[in-house]
């Protein structure tokens, strides 16, 4: 007993320690109930395109199951003013086989007005963050995008190739929520997913005076998407002294965009200024070898991947090697070169010889097989036929006599029926006034 009172005393203090530590003007699913009222959260803005998410006790259904091509979205009325933050983020999706859709974490600029209920490929020019889940290339993945608003999105050709990080994850019809956690510190960004790291960058840094928004698009078949909780809370990381984290004015304006799609590449690309803005030996030398470091990298991460692509139909290869190795001998000995010539060769001696006899044959015979056959059905058909059916008319004919005999029965019973009738009638007694 006094062990389950420690329990209980350490787990009540754990849970007054988080929930003292929340921005609560920016969470909700901490609580028994998302909300007290069945049509608004505190200290969020629900939107919608085509239906308006429907709020539970317990969730927030952004898309429904059903009607494909919806949109909804929740945005945050305050802005984050913490320097470090941690976001965790319960979701749940869920639809029929094929379906399809997207869910977006955003924290951004005048996300409400800028970005509203868009997709990552219906946005236009934003400033901010996006974690994205979809079926990217036929697998379900999270990625993340970052934008200083000078790329317009929708008409970008090539979207995907402006994520920095991804990882594999599949997250539909899992049947229970899912754990997103997005942490931004002095050290860098880093996405988990149920307690597995997706991806890290110590390049990434995300000012503050931002808002975070949950954006959620349906196609047909629809995938359904729920919200369970959001919870905003600052970050327990402690930087060291050469990652201390820079004051307010130099927070604003700072996310640099990595070029690779890998936390391991993740490199800044130098600005393109003119020759001219370099004066002395030692700027061009720096500018010069900031480039060939950046081509040295791309290089490697090129090599890298065609590695891995390499490495990926190497195994494909040894699979196929060893479902050949898992056949009889016999059939790999008949799936020898010299064995499949010698089949061939059979083969073509076959066809010609087809061939040559069809040719030249004498097929006078055959043919004439062929016309007494068809005589014989002939003198069938003619003389033994119509005696055939006029013995089956003859046997099924009615009986004409017969009806006949029935008909004068039947009258004679009538006649005699009357001839009773008015006999007895005769010999009634009279009836008089």
């Amino acid at each position: 007993m006094r062990i389950s009172t420690i329990s209980l005393l350490t787990f009540l203090s754990t849970s007054l320690s988080v929930a003292q530590d929340l921005v609560k003007d920016t969470s909700f699913g901490y609580g028994s109930a998302i909300s007290s009222n069945s049509f608004s959260i505190p200290g969020w803005q629900i939107l919608g395109e085509g239906h308006v998410p429907q709020l539970l006790s317990d969730k927030v259904i952004v898309t429904p199951p059903y009607g494909g091509n919806k949109q909804g979205a929740l945005w945050a009325e305050n802005k984050n003013n913490l320097p470090q933050w941690t976001v965790d983020f319960e979701f749940r999706a869920g639809g029929p086989d094929r379906a399809g859709g997207s869910l977006h974490l955003w924290y951004g600029s005048d996300g409400q007005n800028t970005i509203g209920t868009s997709s990552l490929y219906s946005v236009g020019r934003f400033d901010g963050l996006v974690l994205t889940l979809d079926a990217h290339n036929g697998r379900q993945s999270i990625r993340g995008f970052l934008n200083d608003g000078s790329i317009e999105y929708r008409k970008h050709p090539n979207v995907d190739s402006l994520a920095f990080g991804h990882c594999d994850y599949a997250y539909r019809n899992l049947g229970r929520p899912s754990k997103l956690s997005l942490e931004s510190t002095a050290g860098g960004l880093e996405v988990l997913i149920d307690g597995n790291l997706c991806f890290r960058s110590d390049k990434i840094t995300l000012p503050t005076g931002y808002y975070f928004g949950i954006t959620a698009a349906s196609t047909d078949p629809p995938d359904s998407f729920e919200v369970f909780k959001f919870l905003l809370k600052p970050s327990s990381y402690i930087p060291t002294a050469a990652q201390a984290p820079p004051t307010q004015n130099q927070n604003q304006g700072q996310m640099p965009i990595p070029n690779a799609d890998s936390p391991n590449n993740m490199i800044r690309e130098p600005a393109d200024v003119p020759a001219s803005h370099f004066t002395t030996s030692t700027a061009q030398f720096e500018d010069l070898h900031s480039r060939l470091s950046l081509l040295s990298k791309s290089i490697t991460s090129l090599f890298n991947e065609i590695t891995r692509h390499t490495a990926t139909e190497e195994s494909h290869y040894q699979d196929i090697l060893r479902q050949i190795q898992l056949l009889s001998p016999n059939t790999q000995s008949s799936m020898q070169p010299s064995n499949l010539d010698a089949r061939l060769l059979a083969i073509e001696r076959t066809l010609t010889s087809l061939q040559s006899e069809l040719s030249s044959g004498d097929h006078k015979r055959q043919f004439s097989d062929l016309q007494t056959t068809l005589r014989e059905m002939n003198i069938g058909v003619t003389e033994h036929l119509p005696n055939r059916v006029r013995e089956y008319v003859a046997d099924h004919a009615p009986r004409v006599g017969f009806m006949i005999t029935c008909f004068m029965l039947f009258q004679l019973v009538l006649v005699v029926a009357y001839v009773l009738y008015k006999r007895r009638r005769a010999n009634a007694p009279k009836k008089y006034l």
